[in-house]
């Protein structure tokens, strides 16, 4: 394994903070970080602290709730932490260039450390191993590690860890994957506590848990009752789907933005016939026909295209610019189609508030959410 990068400045995140890093090549790789945050109960206050986690724009929702980020696995909740320290590792396929990590706060969270480490130059790997020597902090039953595997098929994982009986209060361990709770069946009473230590006579314990997991996000959890380490997790046949086609790779990024992909890929066929070195008369360019205020736009977003014709860039500024539009109609009637006539006829000419008046549109406006959306009851 090789170490990319590295931030162990402590502080407090009060406000979205991004995090760049640079790869010299593509492969899997593992993201690694840590962070606490105080219940409301420790702060005083009516509300938790929370801080949730995105990669390249990538969101991580709560499974079956796509709009539900900050009770995801693969948040910082205070609900649940009240205090202790939890480490996510998302275990990704990355290409080369630049990366982003975004720290993105409900009130606040204190980040403890960042690293990125590249795992292997290949998107597949018969037995991925990683010794972590991980042990909790001490504390009653919480959110202790979770591992993100990202949009990767998985055989199975095996758990190494160390548990320490005491007189009155031993380790424990929870499993916890896709949130499904692995039951053991050594106690009626503890039944969604996998390992227990009062029950053991080792310290060391081992075990496998087949998963067969198809193609897509995936979380594994580690819950802790005191302090126990996990020494080393070891994942068998974890393969990620590399897009390689333009359409591939716009419907890859839809869904990670947590888009509807064939949605987006007929906006892109729209635009442009799925031609990265397509431009209009008006001078709006590539896949995704980008102009020049756009592009603005999208480096003010904090994404900064250099090539519009380049297609990787060209997707990715034109989703990044595409959720920013779709954030700012959220939660009002019609949101999609407010979205859409927004990029076609201009954002300022589509109000945020009220109802959209879709006989008013221009007719290259109507054609274009209906060719986009289908035919709609508008």
């Amino acid at each position: 394994m090789k170490p990319i990068f590295s931030d162990t400045k402590e502080r407090k995140i009060v406000k979205t903070e991004r995090v760049d890093f640079t790869l010299e090549t593509a492969g899997i790789h593992l993201i690694e970080i840590s962070a606490w945050a105080q219940s409301e109960k420790q702060l005083g206050t009516t509300d938790d602290e929370d801080l949730r986690i995105e990669i390249d724009n990538r969101k991580f929702p709560f499974l079956g709730n796509p709009d539900k980020y900050f009770d995801s696995p693969a948040s910082f909740s205070g609900g649940t932490l009240h205090g202790r320290k939890k480490t996510i590792f998302f275990v990704t396929w990355l290409a080369k260039g630049k990366h982003t990590v975004s720290l993105i706060p409900d009130i606040a969270a204190t980040l403890l450390e960042i690293n990125v480490t590249q795992i292997s130059k290949h998107s597949t790997t018969d037995t991925l191993s990683l010794p972590l020597q991980a042990q909790a902090e001490d504390g009653d039953r919480r959110p202790w590690l979770t591992f993100v595997c990202v949009d990767c098929s998985l055989n199975e994982f095996r758990a190494e860890l160390i548990l320490h009986r005491r007189f009155l209060d031993s380790d424990d361990v929870k499993i916890i994957t896709d949130g499904i709770i692995k039951r053991n069946n050594q106690s009626k009473l503890r039944k969604f506590w996998y390992f227990i230590a009062s029950l053991l006579k080792g310290e060391r314990q081992t075990e496998s848990f087949p998963v067969n997991l198809s193609s897509g996000l995936h979380y594994i959890e580690f819950w802790a009752d005191r302090m126990p380490t996990l020494e080393k997790i070891t994942f068998s046949n974890l393969t990620f789907k590399i897009p390689t086609t333009i359409q591939e790779k716009i419907a890859y990024r839809a869904k990670q933005f947590g888009f509807d992909p064939p949605m987006i890929v007929r906006l892109a066929k729209r635009e442009s016939q799925f031609n990265p070195k397509a431009t209009s008369d008006a001078g709006a360019k590539g896949i995704f026909q980008l102009t020049d205020i756009t592009i603005k736009q999208i480096k003010e977003l904090g994404f900064e295209i250099t090539d519009p014709y380049d297609i990787d860039q060209n997707i990715e500024g034109g989703l990044i610019y595409f959720d920013w539009l779709y954030q700012r109609y959220q939660g009002q009637k019609d949101h999609i189609q407010k979205t859409l006539a927004a990029w076609n006829w201009g954002l300022t000419r589509v109000p945020v508030k009220g109802n959209l008046d879709f006989g008013a549109l221009p007719d290259e406006t109507k054609n274009f959410i209906t060719d986009i959306l289908g035919d709609y009851d508008f």
